[in-house]
């Protein structure tokens, strides 16, 4: 079944190619007989002195309205069997922009007609189609353009989000990564010297979702190692205090920022660890993954902030 289709759309092809080459060998014949006054007659618009010229634009006329049609009718046939709205609308506007044409064809038909068979219509041609002609341009343009915008600017706009979360969490994980540099998994070239490694972060978009999960991922891998030090207590309290200032989500990570921070210091000073029963469970515990995004982004946002480094303990490093 495959192949037949396949066979159909290879003839149809070749018919159309043959039909192409047969109509613009017919111009250039029809061309040849015409003298340099034909042609500047028809471009004038006196049809009734331009006959080979007549002939050409008749041909034109039939060419191009048979192409139209078909236009037409398979965008609006592919509108009705699509999923993408936007896609839908785009092909609507293509359809719209075929009957346009079609109306520009019908007047220069009119046009011709009239001039050959009775008199010339008392007003400009051109000038006339031209405005049928940028209104059907605009369609088209906008028509196939809208697919691309329809997912384009959703795209761009979830690279922009994408961007300003992983620049968020860079101070959080610098942080983090200094303790435990071993669980970052490098991206960069490696021929890029190790000074333009910062910038190559920062400038490179390609894979962002990715990174920017990988970052989570390695933010959490240090959190997981520092669960002996993480105070439960030290967390309560820290939040008792700072909802006094903050509102809950906001307080919530100023306690979380202090209690890892606590937790990295007395890591790194290879002091003992809390007792089991006031080791905190970990400060992040959503099924979702971009969950987990929104909440580094808050602890990142309040880091460095003054209300943490007030609530903070007396701390080494």
């Amino acid at each position: 079944m495959g192949l037949a289709a396949g066979g159909d759309r290879r003839r149809r092809l070749r018919l159309h190619l043959w039909t192409l080459a047969g109509v613009l060998a017919l111009r250039w014949l029809l061309a040849i007989p015409a003298s340099p006054q034909d042609a500047a007659a028809g471009l004038a618009g006196d049809w009734h002195q331009a006959p080979w010229t007549s002939a050409a634009v008749l041909l034109y006329i039939i060419y191009s309205a048979l192409t139209f049609i078909l236009v037409t009718m398979l965008a609006l046939l592919w509108a009705r069997g699509i999923r993408s709205r936007w896609t839908a609308i785009g092909l609507r506007l293509v359809a719209a922009s075929g009957v346009l044409f079609g109306l520009y064809l019908l007047h220069k038909t009119f046009f011709l007609v009239a001039a050959l068979l009775f008199t010339r219509p008392g007003y400009d041609q051109v000038s006339a189609e031209y405005w049928i002609l940028l209104v059907a341009v605009q369609f088209l343009v906008v028509g196939l353009a809208m697919p691309l915008v329809a997912t384009g600017i959703p795209a761009a706009v979830r690279l922009a989000r994408q961007r300003r979360a992983y620049g968020r969490l860079r101070p959080l994980w610098l942080a983090l990564t200094a303790h435990r540099p071993d669980v970052v998994m490098s991206c960069h070239p490696s021929w890029l010297p190790k000074a333009g490694v910062t910038a190559w972060d920062v400038l490179d978009l390609r894979e962002l979702a990715f990174r920017l999960y990988r970052r989570v991922i390695e933010c959490w891998d240090v959190i997981a190692g520092l669960h002996g030090h993480l105070d439960a207590d030290l967390r309560a309290q820290v939040l008792a205090q700072a909802r006094l200032e903050h509102d809950d989500d906001t307080a919530q990570a100023i306690a979380a920022a202090v209690m890892i921070r606590v937790a990295l210091d007395h890591a790194s000073r290879g002091e003992v660890t809390v007792p089991e029963n006031r080791r905190a469970d970990s400060p992040d515990n959503f099924r979702d993954l971009s969950r987990y995004v929104l909440w580094w982004q808050r602890v990142a946002q309040v880091w460095g902030s003054p209300t943490t480094a007030r609530l903070s303990p007396q701390l080494t490093a």
